[in-house]
Formats: C-alpha cells, sequence, structure tokens
C-alpha cells in the first residue's frame, strides 16, 4: 500500500513538471538533521567543498569520515561520508594543489578502481571504472557543482574532458563510485565525478596564482568572491590564461588559452539561489603514439633518432596543409589542436518547506564550438617496405619509363631518403635516414563539432516515518543536446624524427631521374575519411530513491531509475554503392560498398577520395532506446568511527545520437551491466581506512577500428562483441604515525576478463577481394587495464607545517592494446615530486617536478593498427604513446 506522503510527493512532483519547462540533473547540499553534522554545516554554503565539516588542513585530504557528501545522493538530511553505502574518494583543496594535476583526467588518478590514462595532453584523456570496458568518458560522468557539464560524456570524438578545465574556481573533487552515480545523473554507470566550485564566505577574500614551467610554460589563476553589502547576495569572480609550447614541442605554441567566470548566489533561511557563467576559449595539443622498438636488451624503447619523452611527429610541415575533397580545397590547421569554444550557463534553485520538505532544480544551457585537428600516426614500417607495397605494376604503368620509385623530400625534392638495410620484413639494425630509416603513415585529421545543449532536473524530497525512518526523493530530468559532425582526412607520408618531414613518392627512370610525384605533397591519399552529419536528441528521465534508516546504525537505500532518449540524425549518404559513374567531372565508384570518387585531375592521391551519393547526399533515420535500472545498498554502522556497506545495482547505458555518426546503418545495443561492492570503512586519529570488494558483469561490449591494409593506402575494419566479468578489490586510505609524515594510498586488483569474445577481422586475398577471418578471445584480459594498479604518496611536514614535501609513486601492470592480448604493455612505474613553503599567512611557493626519473611507460598501444587484433603485436617497430617526460614548474601564490 502507498504511504501518504509518498502519493502526496509524487503529486507535487508531477504538478512542478507541468510547470516546468525542460529539464537537467544536479545535486544540492542536503541540509544535516544528524546532530554531530548538524553542528559542522549549520546554515551550508551551497558551493559546499568535500571538507566543509571541519575546518582544520586534516579535514582538506582526500579521506575524512566526517566530511558530509554531496554527490550520489538527494535527500532532505544531509549524510557524511562514514554513513554512505558506497565507495566515495574525496580530494580536497590542498591535496587537490599539492598534486597539481595538469588535466581532468590526471587529477582523478588517486581515485581506486580508476584506470586513468593522460599522456595524450590536457583533454581527451581515458578513464576506465571497475572493468567497464569503455574508453574515454563513456562510463563517468563529470559534474560541475553537481550538474553534469555534458549530458553524454562520451559522444564520438567529443569526450566531456576536452569542454572542462581545473583551475583555482576548483576548491575540491568527489568521486562516487557505483549505483548512486546511475540513479541521479545521466549516462553515469560506473561513476560521477564532482568538480565543486570554491564558496564565498562572510568577507571578502581572494587568491592570485602565477605558475612558470621549462617548455615555454606559463599560467595566471585567480579568483575573488564577496558579499554584496548586507543584501545577502554574494558573488565571485575567477578563471586562468596559460601558454606553452608543449613537453613534446611541436614548433609552434600548442597550449594557448584560458576561461573566466562569474557567479551570483543568495542564501536565506530556508532556501538558496545560484547562478553562474562561465566561457571558455582555449587550444591544446593532442599527443598520439611514436615509433619505438626493443633494443638489444629487451627493453622498449624510442627509435634512433627520436626523443620517447619529448618529441611528438607533428611540426611546421604538417601544420598548414591543403587537401583536395569532393567538395573542393579545404585548408588544415595543425596549429588549432584541440580547440574548444564554449559558453555555460548554470542556474540552481532550493527551497525547505518545514523541517520534512524539500524542493530543488538545477539548469544547464551550453554552446560549444569544437575542433580536433592533429597528426595521428597510423602505421610505422621502414622506407624498403613502404616502397615494396607501392611498386605495383599498375603504379608504376602511370609514369612510362619509370624503373622504380624512390623517397625524397617534399621541400628539397634533390635529397633521397636513405633506406639503410633494415630488411623488408623489419627486422635487423635500424641504419639509415635519421638513424633509422623508418616512415611513418599518418592520417591528418579535421574534425569540427559545434554543440549546444540545454536541460534541468527537479527533485522534491520529504521525510517522514513508516516502519523506521525514511528519507525518499522522487526527481524527473530532461535534456535537448543538437550537434554537427564534420571530418575530412588525408593519408601522408613522412619520415621518423621530431617534427617529422613530408615525404614525396618519386618515380624514376634506370639513371635516377625524376619524371612524376605518386603522393602530392606528402599526401598519399586524399579523403580518406568524409562526414557531414548532424543529429539531435531529447533525453528524459525518472527517478526515485529511498534511504530508510531501519535502526540507529542500519539503513536500507533504494533507487530506481528510468530513461529515454529520441534522436534523430541526418548522415552522409555512402550506401548503397553500386556501378561507376561521373558527375561534375568527377567518377563514383563502388569499393566495399560505399562511394569513392576519382576527382579525374592526374594525381594519383585523388583517386580513392571519400565522398557521398551526389544524387542523393544526405539520409535521415530516426530511433528511440529506453530502459530502466534499480539499485540496492546498506550501511551498517559498527561504531561511531568503523562501518560496513554493501550495494547491487543493475544498470544500463542507452545509445545516443552519436551511435550513428558516420553509420547511419548501425544496430546499436543497449549496454547492460550488473555491478556489485562490500566493503568495509574505518578511522581513528591516525589512520582511516575503505577496503571494496567490487564486481563488474557487462554485456553487449562492442569494437570497431579501422586499421591500415597492406597497401598502406585502404583502411580496413575490425568488429566484436563481447561480455565481461571483473572481480577485484580496491583499497584507499591515510596513515599519519606523526605531526610531520603522513601517507596517503590507493590500490586496485582486479582480474578483468572478456566473455563469449567473437572478432571479425578482414584482409585482402591476392585479388583484393575482403576475407572475413573470425576469432574467439573469450577469457583474455581486457584492453588498456592492469590487473594490479597502485599509486602511494607519503608527505613530510616540516617546520610547524610551512613546509610540505611529497613524492608520489605509481605504478601500472601489464596490460594488452588488442584483446587479442597479442600487443603487450609492460608494466611502468612513474614518480613525481612537489613542495609547498608557506612565506606566510598569505603567501606560498609551490614547485613541481612531473616525472621524476623520466619513465618511458607506455600507457596505450596504437589504436589505429586494431583494438582487437593489433597489427603491431610482435613486430620489431612499432607504435605506442609513451608518459611525457620530466617537467618542472613553479608556482606563487598570494591569498588577500
Amino acid at each position: 500500500m502507498c504511504h501518504p506522503r509518498i502519493f502526496t510527493l509524487c503529486s507535487v512532483l508531477a504538478l512542478s513538471c507541468s510547470l516546468m519547462p525542460t529539464s537537467r540533473a544536479a545535486e544540492a547540499t542536503p541540509a544535516p538533521a544528524d546532530p554531530k553534522v548538524a553542528a559542522s554545516t549549520d546554515d551550508p554554503d551551497w558551493q559546499a567543498s568535500p571538507s566543509d565539516a571541519t575546518t582544520n588542513d586534516a579535514a582538506k585530504t582526500t579521506q575524512n569520515l566526517e566530511s558530509v557528501v554531496v554527490t550520489g545522493r538527494a535527500g532532505v538530511d544531509a549524510r557524511t561520508k562514514e554513513q554512505t553505502s558506497y565507495s566515495i574518494t574525496q580530494i580536497g583543496e590542498e591535496a587537490l594543489r599539492l598534486q597539481a594535476p595538469t588535466s581532468v583526467t590526471e587529477s582523478l588518478k588517486s581515485v581506486p578502481g580508476f584506470w586513468v590514462e593522460a599522456s595524450g595532453g590536457e583533454a581527451s584523456g581515458n578513464v576506465r571504472a571497475r572493468g567497464i570496458p569503455v574508453d574515454g568518458f563513456g562510463s563517468i560522468t563529470l559534474l560541475e557543482d553537481g550538474v553534469p557539464i555534458q549530458h553524454d560524456p562520451g559522444l564520438t570524438w567529443y569526450n566531456v574532458d576536452q569542454v572542462f578545465r581545473l583551475d583555482e574556481t576548483i576548491d575540491g573533487v568527489e568521486v562516487v563510485r557505483g549505483g548512486p552515480s546511475f540513479l541521479f545523473y545521466p549516462n553515469a554507470p560506473a561513476a560521477a565525478v564532482n568538480y565543486i566550485p570554491r564558496k564565498v564566505g562572510e568577507e571578502a577574500s581572494g587568491l592570485f596564482k602565477y605558475t612558470w614551467g621549462d617548455y615555454g610554460y606559463n599560467r595566471t589563476d585567480f579568483w575573488y568572491g564577496a558579499p554584496i553589502g548586507n543584501s545577502g547576495w554574494k558573488y565571485s569572480v575567477g578563471g586562468f590564461f596559460r601558454q606553452a609550447e608543449g613537453v613534446r614541442d611541436p614548433g609552434y605554441t600548442g597550449d594557448k588559452g584560458g576561461q573566466l567566470r562569474g557567479t551570483l548566489f543568495k542564501e536565506w533561511d530556508d532556501g538558496k539561489f545560484s547562478v553562474d557563467l562561465k566561457h571558455l576559449n582555449d587550444h591544446v595539443d593532442f599527443f598520439v603514439p611514436v615509433p619505438l622498438h626493443r633494443d638489444s636488451s629487451g627493453d622498449i624503447v624510442a627509435v634512433p633518432g627520436f626523443d620517447g619523452n619529448y618529441d611528438t611527429v607533428a611540426g611546421p610541415e604538417t601544420a598548414h596543409m591543403t587537401f583536395h575533397t569532393s567538395e573542393g580545397a579545404y585548408d588544415w590547421d595543425g596549429t588549432q589542436g584541440t580547440y574548444v569554444n564554449r559558453t555555460q550557463v548554470t542556474a540552481k534553485f532550493e527551497q525547505k518547506f518545514g523541517d520534512d520538505w524539500k524542493f530543488s532544480d538545477s539548469f544547464r544551457y551550453s554552446t560549444t564550438n569544437t575542433k580536433r585537428n592533429g597528426t595521428f600516426s597510423n602505421s610505422v614500417l621502414s622506407g624498403i617496405a613502404e616502397l615494396a607495397s607501392l611498386s605495383t605494376a599498375a603504379n608504376l604503368a602511370l609514369f612510362p619509363g619509370a624503373a622504380g620509385f624512390q623517397l625524397r623530400y617534399t621541400d628539397n625534392p634533390n635529397q633521397v631518403f636513405d633506406l639503410g638495410s633494415l630488411a623488408l620484413s623489419g627486422s635487423g639494425t635500424l641504419n639509415g635516414q635519421n638513424g633509422n630509416g623508418l616512415v611513418l603513415v599518418n592520417q591528418l585529421r579535421a574534425l569540427w563539432m559545434p554543440e549546444y545543449e540545454y536541460g534541468n532536473d527537479a527533485h522534491v524530497s520529504t521525510k517522514f516515518d513508516f516502519l523506521g525512518a525514511h528519507d525518499f526523493t522522487a526527481g524527473v530530468y530532461y535534456s535537448h543536446q543538437n550537434m554537427d559532425f564534420n571530418r575530412v582526412s588525408s593519408l601522408v607520408l613522412t619520415d621518423v624524427r621530431g617534427n617529422a618531414r613530408l615525404l614525396d613518392v618519386v618515380a624514376v627512370d634506370a639513371n635516377g631521374n625524376a619524371l612524376g610525384n605518386l603522393t602530392y605533397n606528402g599526401i598519399l591519399r586524399n579523403g580518406s575519411e568524409f562526414e557531414r552529419d548532424t543529429g539531435k536528441q531529447d533525453s528524459y528521465a525518472f527517478y526515485l530513491g529511498d534511504e530508510w534508516q531501519i535502526t540507529h546504525d542500519f539503513r536500507l537505500d533504494f533507487g530506481w531509475r528510468w530513461d529515454r532518449n529520441e534522436m534523430h540524425n541526418t548522415n552522409t549518404t555512402r550506401l548503397p554503392a553500386t556501378s561507376s559513374f561521373v558527375y561534375n567531372g568527377v567518377t563514383y565508384y563502388n569499393q566495399g560498398g560505399n562511394y569513392l570518387c576519382n576527382l579525374n585531375d592526374g594525381l594519383f592521391a585523388d583517386t580513392q577520395v571519400a565522398c557521398a551519393n551526389p544524387s542523393n547526399p544526405f539520409t535521415t533515420t530516426d530511433h528511440s532506446f529506453s530502459k530502466s535500472g534499480w539499485t540496492v545498498g546498506a550501511n551498517y554502522q559498527l561504531t561511531d568511527r568503523a562501518g560496513l556497506f554493501a550495494r547491487y545495482t543493475s544498470t544500463y547505458r542507452l545509445p545516443n545520437f552519436s551511435t550513428f555518426i558516420a553509420n547511419s546503418l548501425a544496430l546499436p545495443i543497449t549496454q547492460t551491466m550488473d555491478l556489485g561492492e562490500v566493503g568495509a570503512k574505518w578511522g581513528s586519529e591516525w589512520a582511516t581506512l575503505y577496503a571494496t570488494w567490487f564486481y563488474t558483469k557487462y554485456d553487449n561490449v562492442t569494437f570497431s577500428s579501422q586499421i591500415l591494409a597492406s597497401d598502406n593506402v585502404t583502411l580496413l575494419t575490425q568488429t566484436a562483441v563481447a561480455q565481461t566479468k571483473t572481480t577485484g578489490f580496491e583499497l584507499e586510505g591515510d596513515i599519519t604515525p606523526t605531526a610531520w609524515f603522513d601517507l596517503h594510498f590507493s590500490a586496485t586488483l582486479e582480474d578483468p576478463k572478456y566473455r563469449n569474445l567473437r572478432a571479425v577481422s578482414y584482409s585482402k586475398d591476392s585479388s583484393g577481394n575482403l576475407v572475413p577471418t573470425i576469432s574467439d578471445f573469450s577469457g583474455n584480459q581486457l584492453i588498456r587495464v592492469p590487473k594490479v594498479s597502485y599509486r602511494l604518496a607519503p608527505r613530510l611536514m616540516l617546520l610547524d607545517n610551512k613546509l610540505q614535501l611529497q613524492l608520489s609513486y605509481e605504478y601500472e601492470g601489464k596490460r594488452y592494446s588488442d584483446t587479442a592480448n597479442l600487443s603487450v604493455l609492460p608494466q611502468y612505474h612513474v614518480i613525481n615530486a612537489s613542495a609547498e613553503y608557506d612565506i606566510n599567512e598569505r603567501m606560498s611557493v609551490f614547485g613541481y617536478v612531473d616525472n621524476l626519473t623520466n619513465s618511458v611507460g607506455l600507457t596505450e598501444g596504437n589504436p589505429r593498427s586494431g583494438d582487437v587484433i593489433s597489427t603491431d603485436a610482435g613486430k620489431t617497430v612499432f607504435l605506442a604513446r609513451p608518459l611525457l617526460g620530466r617537467a618542472y614548474r613553479l608556482s606563487f601564490m598570494y591569498k588577500f
């Protein structure tokens, strides 16, 4: 029988929905009911940080069981970390500042259960959580002040970390893993990461911070906040500006830009209101895998002539190119890197009605223009092998009198590339040009993706007694998203060195005289990719949650959520292609069922240009998907400082409009998963500890990757569908044996495996026909995820805590870059160092050394060699992405 409070609550919520325009998820800080919590959170500020429960420095660490949790729950009462029924990591202001992460992804390295890969630069990182086999940010969401930064954090080529930057306006981070993340936020089956803004006190205050580093690094952060007279209103402004050539210097300023934000908010006895405006305009470089090999000792090192820690393939010669497309010439600008121009508006409102009712609402609108221009290394091979693959009878026949081909530099056609003596198979000693005789086939990609979205979340919470005390919440959520997806790409040939130089394939006669070029200004193939797609989506959700305090020490938590996505897509039409025809002087023909174009301009590079059907250039489709899930958790307090918790969640991830980008005929599957965890938490005056066993069963994981065929021109597809099963153990805590030393630690031990993995890969036979091969990789280890990883961060606090010295040691176990487990990424470790000296109460100096020992640890293989069966497996020379080299930073901060 429905309790009358619940019936009334649902009625009120339904009325609010009918009056509300559009909706979007949020999380407001709950008011405390527990007297111990209330004592430290009376009249709490809306922009509460994870360390609000207390005010001393100890409360600003990652583990404080008495701190109030503001993420992963909604209710009338507040709840502390020691009272929750799920895993939480909190990173306070001081810990965050001492760590000084160089990217959003780097800020998550201390979170157990997360595999974090941040070697690609300041944006476009990868996070995998608890064995969920999704890269980028496809399994976790990022929140800012409890509101999703992006409705779907893992869109095609559009991860949420591209549009968010850390600066001194952020006071702390709270990470919730498990069931509550999916319950209160969209597209967050594994975790929700909440970046919590700095709050304004009762008096005006601010800070200024300047950071200098090697490799041209200069950055300025500031923040200022103050009450507006006695009106009850407060305001704050802040932001940053930064520019740098980058640790991997491309020969131009790779990182340049900043952001500015302003916040206005007001509190009254039983309510709060806030509005926040933020603008981001920023360019950052994206780093891709580089050429490596095994030396005579079997160690993986960079090839001669290339520095694995500091060099990048991109450089002045590939910075500006002209592509030929079916639409005409396209000017490609590699100096753009990952460019984001974003404006975001957020409004939040909360109102209590007596002691037992609370209404909360949040709204966010954002408009974003994103470009992703980059040099993506597809394959590395000897110059001898590259010429052999291109020296076909058909290619030689294009140049009457040709006896063969040579490699020559595009900017100096008289300079012949020294092939060296490396065998055609790639075995032997590296020598020749640049000390290696190697060449790279690179894909220069240009993507531009204007996107806007808005949404609102509204929820009502109430307390009532019925066989115990209940804190019940019901909420509705709505979001609208609209994005254009444009892509143009070309394949280019370069040598292997830092800031690689372009190469042309030149036909020569028997005397070595040039007869003509097979390539065009270094371009092997124009139009290797082409898209002009649009997508829009409406997302709806309804959720219920109940925290049922059965006894003083025992509580059960229940939750249920329903989501629906309705989408409309317009795609470039490339299917079905049948016979050849000529349209406006361009020959359209069929290759593998797709349209390709010969531009008929006499250039070999323009004979395989991806294009659309000219008579029907666009295809429209409509789709809808819906699913519901649930979660149940329990918490039992053994003592005031020790407890047990458990949770089971059945959740999902719906397809989105980007699922159909570049594939209007996609048949997506709703990805479902079962998550379980059992944990213990304990704290004392000198230590805190979280120990959690977790279980993840993931259904319907799909793989689809393109690899370069043996002709180094044609792109082939690998596909696979599987399930995964992961069991693991997380450990996190702090030890403070003395007043001058502490140790923070986090560790993850897991056994991530594929189940029922059947993979299909394609190769070309002697006639050029595609031949499928089916493989079974069941039982193999998940790609990229290690079985063992841990982080230790010892800290010394000297001179009456004026001086802090910290080291962080990170270990990542052996991983694989393909599901076949053929391409091995060896174990590695990295050490970072940081220091802080407080000159006085207002002035502080910080020093940082990243990658102290210059480790060449491999964080990922080459995705363009295939996630299913890597074409780099077993090769003497291959592509992988190492850690960035050692770098120094020095900061000065002034508080006022």
